[in-house]
């Protein structure tokens, strides 16, 4: 089949059709709203057979149903527009104790308040959770990522979160976009798969229930290092790479996430840089890749790190120098180096590589810089 243009909500919505999704539920909100149409265009267009689809009252409420199916042994897609992920998080909580697989929440950061009356970072709630989040960079990514989710769901019994931003949500690209549906099959083996171990559901005030809450934080714990040993297996989601011709070891290092790591590549396309210098993509904000990270760190002198909204990688940056005695400089929103902006763009962190490159200092090769 040929390459045909999607954009990034399209390329979600065809990743998932490739896991086999069985049920697809969401609030009617933008700007996830195309996945959910793309998906449901898809069911009719191809006759797809066992894939259930519903516009759901409240997040809270969608939630509830794809846990429902994710634990009969099927997969689960949650659209969730990220003012109401507050909503979703008392039971979002529970399940990240309890454990569930199948399941993946989709969640459109909305960096620049283009479409709702909050610029929240799904970093943090994935954080605070204890719910891996995936950050993909390009359509491609988001179509790859959110196969991948429902995969790493399974295996790991953990829900996980697919970070979708506007910048990767409406951007287009020359994707495959062939796909072979098959519902995931819910048998009895599949649905015992899905649950992990003593998954009875307990009253909040029983002391059965704050039994399993205690062995179930340290049980998420445990999903989580699962979950990291995973990605550890796949290089290209989070990856070091370097510029420049020189043989000689880059002293300077950049890093970016998500939308922000396809800004500053081709704000570097733009202006031509030829000097030495560390790249480090982060594709799994949470749980922080610390293995790549540390190699990226490793010899440098100063790093600089483009993100929005908040400060996630630069903080994690900075857990990592301190436990590991790095001498290293890290320079971002926390030292109002970069601005403390909700949105990106190339243009914005051209001018950025431009006011930091341009510095002399140690390590600055400012002679690298066009002229």
């Amino acid at each position: 089949m040929p390459a045909q243009l999607l954009t990034g909500n399209q390329a979600i919505g065809l990743g998932a059709l490739r896991a086999g999704v069985g049920c697809v539920s969401g609030y009617p909100a933008t700007p996830e709203n195309a996945v959910f149409e793309h998906i449901a265009s898809q069911v009719r267009r191809c006759g797809l057979a066992g894939l259930y689809l519903e516009r759901s009252a409240s997040a809270p409420g969608a939630l509830k149903l794809g846990t429902e199916a994710a634990l009969s042994g099927g997969r689960a897609l949650v659209m969730i527009e990220p003012d109401a992920m507050g909503a979703a998080l008392d039971p979002l909580l529970n399940l990240a104790n309890r454990g569930v697989g199948g399941l993946v929440l989709l969640v459109a950061d909305n960096l620049g308040l283009a479409a709702s009356q909050t610029g929240q970072d799904t970093r943090l709630f994935g954080q605070f959770a204890k719910v891996p989040v995936l950050d993909p960079a390009t359509p491609q990514e988001a179509a790859t990522m959110t196969e991948l989710a429902f995969d790493l769901s399974e295996r790991c019994l953990t829900p996980v979160i697919v970070r979708s931003a506007a910048a990767v949500a409406q951007a287009s690209a020359n994707l495959e976009a062939s796909f072979t549906y098959q519902a995931h099959q819910a048998n009895q083996a599949q649905a015992h798969q899905n649950q992990p171990p003593d998954s009875t559901w307990h009253s909040s005030h029983s002391a059965g229930f704050r039994k399993h809450g205690l062995a179930g934080c340290l049980e998420a714990n445990e999903r989580l290092r699962l979950f990291t040993a995973e990605l550890a297996q796949r290089d290209t989601l989070n990856c070091v790479e370097k510029t420049g011709r020189s043989p000689a070891p880059a002293h300077l290092g950049l890093a970016a996430g998500g939308s922000c790591w396809t800004y500053l590549i081709e704000a570097l396309a733009e202006m031509g840089y030829v000097g030495s210098l560390r790249l480090f993509k982060v594709g799994t904000p949470y749980p922080f890749p610390d293995a790549q990270a540390l190699r990226f760190c490793q010899g440098l002198s100063e790093a600089l790190v483009f993100e929005g909204p908040e400060p996630f990688i630069e903080r994690e940056l900075w857990r990592l120098a301190g436990q590991n005695h790095l001498k290293l400089k890290i320079h971002g929103q926390l030292d109002a180096t970069t601005a403390e902006t909700a949105q990106n763009s190339t243009a914005v962190i051209h001018q950025h590589l431009l006011d930091y490159l341009s510095f002399d200092g140690p390590g600055r090769p400012a002679a690298s810089l066009p002229h």
